[in-house]
This record gives C-alpha cells, structure tokens and sequence, in this order.
C-alpha cells in the first residue's frame, strides 16, 4: 500500500465501526475519505480506537468488474501518485 493511502478502521464510543483513508487531521477530528468517494469528518472525541489496515480498502477482485482498459488506466494512475 503506497504512503499516504493506508486505510485506518476507527472504532467509535458509540460501537460503531468506520474505516477509510485519512485526508486530513487535527488536534479535534481526523478527516477520511470512505469506499465511494464518501468524505467523512470524525471527532477525535468520539474515536474509541484507530487501527492500520493491513491490506488495502480495494477491494480483491475488483479486477474483475474492470475493463482491460479500466484497469490499464488504474494501474496507470495509481503508479503516477507513487512519483
């Protein structure tokens, strides 16, 4: 998993689980970006834990719903952000 796109599961007071890879963080809340697309901001307050992923949020088989093309075109990009 190239540096920066590590993906984090927070753990919440509230027992619910959130997990995503972190865009932005503070002294207050921890910003991440979610499967989708979807931004969240998290409250450091209401984190109860926050644990690195040991394997990337893409998902396995993602591959298989691509494209020769699609996937020649992610490889390509992911590559251009690890320059």
């Amino acid at each position: 998993i190239s540096f920066s796109y590590e993906g984090y599961v927070f753990k919440m007071k509230d027992n619910n689980v959130v997990a995503g890879i972190i865009t932005s963080e503070t002294e207050d809340a921890v910003e991440i970006v979610m499967q989708g697309g979807i931004k969240k901001k998290l409250e450091k307050s209401s984190i109860a834990s926050r644990t690195e992923m040991k394997n990337s949020l893409m998902h396995a088989t993602l591959y298989q719903t691509l494209t020769q093309q699609q996937l020649v075109d992610l490889v390509e990009y992911l590559h251009s952000k690890t320059e």
